[in-house]
């Protein structure tokens, strides 16, 4: 008997009842409902959500997977819910901009590349952030961009404001919690106007009136750069350069929990894309090659905040198709 119940709790999620998960999950992720009617469709939801995970993890241990699925904040949400907070691709696509910079890799430079980057080692990357029920992360992506450029060159890793440019951006193109946004148009502004730290101005995921103050400016841009739209070219930026804002479609990934994620299904057009974040290195496992990817829904979120995706994959899920680096002085 003993021998059957842990063959069971490989499978299942774990050995708890369906109830006794929700009520775990309700108290980690503070959930609150308007009412009884609202906790019950939620918990169906949730319920849905524990098989869906039981089923994926079986594949996984069968082989036929290389990642794994879990509860997370998104365990009681549709998916339509979840795809209204994806914000990128909510926003007006980026023209050309005077401050970019088109940049092309000659192929004799991506002879001699490190196997294996991950800049985190490197004290260039702040702590994981979390945007919150909020359509921010093309600020976090822009404001993880700055910071490790900031830091790779000052040898001092600041925490930069999101709340700055979701608040004072709109003039560029950017928008509000619903309507999103996009990294070059945060970078746009950051060129014109500066940014503050985190610690000044720190993050309410809502909008705001603009509350940017001048004199507490960290840093400096001429401009910003992007790159060929391939994926050895996003290599060469990423060992080269260092972190890079990216956009992804991120509309399958929201069960991830660890591993290398890797779904034909995603979307690789540019104008699928719908969620900004930044790549922090790459590296191969099992012969896997992934990019190491920094999102912004708190350590909570897949490998303490962090997913690994699938590299040289046909850019699945358009990693490559809208990239940039801050050019910091």
């Amino acid at each position: 008997m003993k021998l059957l119940i842990f063959l069971f709790c490989i499978v299942a999620v774990n050995c708890l009842s369906d109830l006794e998960l929700w009520t775990d999950f309700k108290v980690k992720f503070e959930k609150s409902y308007s009412d009884q009617n609202e906790e019950n469709q939620r918990f169906k939801i949730f319920q849905d959500k524990l098989r869906q995970i039981e089923e994926h993890n079986a594949r996984f241990n069968n082989g036929e997977e290389t990642y794994t699925k879990g509860v997370n904040q998104f365990s009681d949400w549709t998916h339509e819910e979840y795809l209204e907070m994806l914000s990128y691709s909510k926003a007006i696509r980026p023209a050309r901009s005077q401050h970019v910079t088109y940049r092309r890799i000659h192929r004799e430079a991506l002879a001699n590349l490190p196997e294996f980057v991950d800049w985190r080692e490197k004290n260039v990357v702040t702590e994981v952030k979390n945007q919150e029920a909020c359509g921010s992360c093309w600020a976090f992506s822009t404001t993880g961009g700055l910071e490790g450029q900031y830091a790779l060159k000052y040898n001092k890793l600041v925490s930069l404001s999101e709340q700055n440019l979701l608040d004072c951006s709109d003039a560029y193109g950017n928008g509000n919690c619903s309507v999103g946004g996009v990294m070059r148009f945060g970078l746009d502004y950051v060129k014109d106007n500066g940014i503050n730290t985190e610690e000044t101005y720190p993050y309410e995921a809502v909008q705001k009136e603009c509350r940017y103050q001048p004199s507490q400016n960290v840093l400096h841009i001429s401009g910003y750069e992007v790159f060929e739209q391939d994926e050895q070219a996003l290599k060469y930026a990423v060992a080269t350069y260092g972190p890079i804002s990216v956009a992804i479609d991120f509309s399958l990934a929201g069960g991830y929990a660890s591993g290398i994620f890797n779904n034909p299904a995603c979307h690789n057009k540019p104008e699928e894309l719908n969620h900004g974040v930044l790549v922090v290195g790459y590296g191969t496992e099992n012969g896997i090659d992934y990019w190491i990817v920094k999102n912004s829904w708190s350590a909570n979120f897949g490998e303490k905040g962090y997913i690994r995706m699938i590299r040289n994959a046909n850019n699945q899920c358009g990693i490559v198709d809208d990239t940039s680096r801050a050019l910091v002085i």
